[in-house]
């Protein structure tokens, strides 16, 4: 199962910002893949990430089902290749902005948590289920 969780970003302004991170279940265990802001606001995407891994959901969660004719196993595994792929190509290449997630900022283009699930999910195949989270999440489409 593919879930998408959320929670209060921290720093956000006015405190409307949501942080997302995504939740892999398969083989009887628990993968997490979280975009997050690192040392100079350079993006950092972080597997298992210690802060979100056990983190509870309090802005609500999205499941993103399967392609067609993939089963959950599959998918499973497809998320996962696809999560590896976006880690090696966006930790530490992107500016992490929060509010603003596209363009460019000091020469490197903008992400945020959103951006990384969103590209892990469309490079596995997958389609964005409906964003019914609480608070503010650009880039989450």
């Amino acid at each position: 199962m593919v879930i998408i969780k959320s929670n209060k970003a921290v720093g956000s302004i006015l405190n409307l910002g949501t942080h997302t991170w995504l939740e892999i279940q398969h083989s009887g265990e628990k993968t997490t893949y979280s975009g997050s802001k690192g040392k100079k606001n350079i993006l950092a995407v972080i597997k298992n990430y210690k802060r979100d891994y056990n983190r509870k959901s309090e802005h609500g969660t999205l499941t993103v089902h399967p392609p067609e004719g993939i089963d959950e196993d599959a998918w499973a595994e497809k998320i996962i290749e696809s999560a590896e792929k976006v880690l090696k190509a966006m930790h530490h290449n992107y500016r992490f902005c929060g509010v603003f997630p596209y363009g460019k900022s000091k020469g490197l283009p903008r992400a945020n948590c959103c951006t990384v699930l969103s590209r892990i999910i469309y490079e596995a195949g997958g389609r964005m289920p409906k964003n019914n989270l609480k608070g503010f999440t650009p880039g989450l489409k």
